[in-house]
């Protein structure tokens, strides 16, 4: 089951490939690199992937994958290349406002999925903790007009092995868990 993600990339919100090539990080690269970067930069927009073996394979003449992959591996990571890399995706970057009752519907599906996980595995350790930030963020807006609920509310619960005994870690308020 894949999880819906908060942010999701969306046409039109990023850099055009035109408005990018007239950076100066964009005018520093040599004709192959700035192709390299169109094309996985195209790929992305076309397709929501970076590939950077397909980038090469566009760019340069390659006698095979594995040389492909190493090359654009190397490209992908080159300072010039980087550069250019960071202003396009620092381009779609932005701060989102999300309502109480959007935060509260992303943790209430995230509980769903930690229901259907196996404790202590790494799934369920990764939506704990993303439960957990969601509920820091949540705290931070200001309340709706429904009260708190009175009991206390368990965030998250987890297993976890220390020196060769399982424990039961619940954690019930950010910042505070309780360990049995």
């Amino acid at each position: 089951m894949k999880i819906k993600t908060i942010l999701e990339f969306r046409p039109g919100q990023t850099m055009s490939l035109t408005a990018l090539e007239q950076t100066a990080e964009f005018k520093r690269l040599s004709p192959a690199r700035a192709a390299w970067v169109r094309a996985y930069l195209q790929h992305f927009l076309d397709t929501g992937l970076l590939n950077h073996t397909r980038a090469t394979h566009t760019a340069y003449v390659c006698s095979n994958d594995e040389n492909a992959r190493t090359f654009g591996h190397r490209i992908k990571n080159s300072p010039s290349v980087k550069a250019v890399l960071d202003v396009f995706s620092n381009s779609w970057k932005r701060d989102v406002d999300f309502s109480r009752e959007e935060i509260q519907q992303q943790i209430a599906e995230i509980q769903k999925h930690l229901d259907a996980s196996e404790p202590g595995s790494t799934a369920a350790n990764r939506l704990i903790e993303l439960k957990v930030t969601l509920m820091r963020d949540l705290k931070r807006i200001a309340p709706s007009s429904a009260p708190p609920p009175q009991s206390e509310q368990v965030l998250a619960e987890k297993i976890e092995v220390r020196d060769g005994k399982r424990l039961r870690v619940r954690i019930t308020e950010v910042g505070e868990a309780e360990i049995r």
